[in-house]
Formats: structure tokens, C-alpha cells, sequence
């Protein structure tokens, strides 16, 4: 069986550095969840991402991501990851969640994760946020431009 689920690597601006956003439960990794029946892939990134870190985030166009896995329970994962960003919010656990929340720098965030999946998919998205800024005329966040 295929179980479906859609998250997002969701980054903000701290102190001049470009930050992540991870969750911490029995592994670290990047929020994301289960689809519900009539919402599209983004709807449940943004719903997954807000449930899981408090933090309403706005999606990041041409960034998606799939990751597919096996499970111990036998079954397969697939996971559609898109890049979302904030500001002016704090990101935090949410109570009715068992996840705890880090905000982490990129070396450490990309440190901090358990699964070399997440890890691609961290890489892949500063990737393209570095890109994005330099086509905006921006600094990169760490100042390496």
C-alpha cells in the first residue's frame, strides 16, 4: 500500500541568516503529514506546516520535491516536499502536537536531521532559494553570496 502524506522545508530570516524549520519526535526531520481527503498537495503542506510549528508559511514557486520510501510496516511513503518561508511569526510546538520545534541555522539544521532523504531535500532547497536571490540581486543569507 501507498500511504500519501506532503510537507515543506519552510526557512526565515534570523539575525541575517536564513534559518530552517525542523520537528523533533523520535527522529528530526521536516513537517509534513497525511492528506485528507479533498485537499490538494500544497493545501496540506501549508496545513501540515501550520499544525505541526504554529507557523503560517507562504509557498515558494518552483520548488517540489518527491520522496518515496519503505516503511517498517511494509508499506510505501510518498512525500511531495514544496519550500515555504515566513516572517514576523515564531515558530513553536504546538500544544495538541507531540512535535517539538527547532529553528536552526542551515549547517546545523542540515546536521540535526536523521534521514539522508531530508537532508537531500534541505540541500535541494537552499540550492534554490540561493539561486533565487542571486537572480534577485541579493546577498545569500549566511552573507556568501
Amino acid at each position: 500500500m501507498l500511504e500519501r502524506s506532503c510537507g515543506a522545508v519552510v526557512a526565515t530570516e534570523k539575525d541575517g541568516q536564513r534559518h530552517y524549520v525542523l520537528v523533533k519526535g523520535s527522529y528530526v526531520g521536516l513537517p509534513k503529514g497525511h492528506m485528507e481527503p479533498g485537499e490538494s498537495e500544497r493545501e496540506t503542506a501549508l496545513r501540515e506546516v501550520k499544525e505541526e510549528t504554529c507557523v503560517s508559511a507562504r509557498l515558494v514557486p518552483g520548488f517540489r520535491r518527491i520522496v518515496t520510501y519503505h516503511m517498517r510496516s511494509g508499506n510505501d511513503k510518498r512525500v511531495v516536499y514544496f519550500l515555504g518561508e515566513y516572517s514576523r511569526q515564531e515558530a513553536h510546538q504546538n500544544p495538541e502536537e507531540f512535535l517539538k520545534v527547532l529553528v536552526l541555522p542551515y549547517a546545523q539544521a542540515l546536521r540535526a536531521l536523521t534521514f539522508e532523504n531530508d537532508k537531500m531535500t534541505l540541500r535541494a532547497a537552499e540550492k534554490h532559494l540561493r539561486l533565487r536571490d542571486r537572480k534577485q540581486g541579493k546577498d545569500t543569507a549566511d552573507g556568501k553570496g
